[in-house]
């Protein structure tokens, strides 16, 4: 049997109704996650990848992993998936939703000063195109966009097929 310093048993889904102990020992656990550790898990929990957990809370796929690491080490678990089978547990014995959407508060954090201009090498701005377009216009602005560039494509493809049977009739 597989279990955590805590004694719950880490390959079966908790069943039945936890005790007061119980209850205190999953709340201490949890109490151990920052906000940020926990906004990652409840997107991990909605087995989002790190890729989509990183863009959703603009931060980077490393960041994500790392604080998967940080979890993985409080809860004492051995990899990515018992760590969140561990952190939806918890929450379901603490009476938690499991799916909640993360909502962190972090304008404390975070320089709200407008950026400042910097000249020189390779300053990428931190949304792409395609998510502006998004933003814009949402999912079918994006795939109107794709199906325009693809139809603007063809037609070249089209015109360089034409002008090249114009040029073999002329040699």
């Amino acid at each position: 049997m597989l279990v955590d310093k805590t004694g719950f048993d880490l390959r079966q889904n908790y069943m039945g109704t936890p005790s007061d102990l119980e209850i205190a020992s999953a709340a201490e656990a949890l109490d151990r996650l920052t906000k940020r550790q926990t906004a990652v898990m409840e997107l991990a929990a909605q087995h989002k990848s790190n890729k989509l957990i990183a863009r959703e809370l603009d931060i980077s796929p490393s960041t994500v992993e790392q604080r998967i690491a940080y979890v993985r080490d409080k809860l004492e678990t051995t990899d990515r998936n018992s760590s969140i089978r561990r952190f939806v547990e918890l929450r379901s014995i603490c009476g938690q939703p499991i799916y909640a959407f993360p909502h962190l508060d972090i304008t404390s954090d975070v320089d709200q000063s407008p950026p400042q201009e910097t000249k020189g090498a390779g300053i990428v701005p931190r949304s792409s195109f395609l998510e502006a377009i998004d933003a814009q216009f949402g999912r079918w602005g994006r795939i109107g966009l794709v199906i325009a560039i693809a139809i603007s494509i063809a037609m070249i493809g089209l015109l360089m097929m034409s002008i090249a049977t114009s040029l073999s009739v002329l040699i």
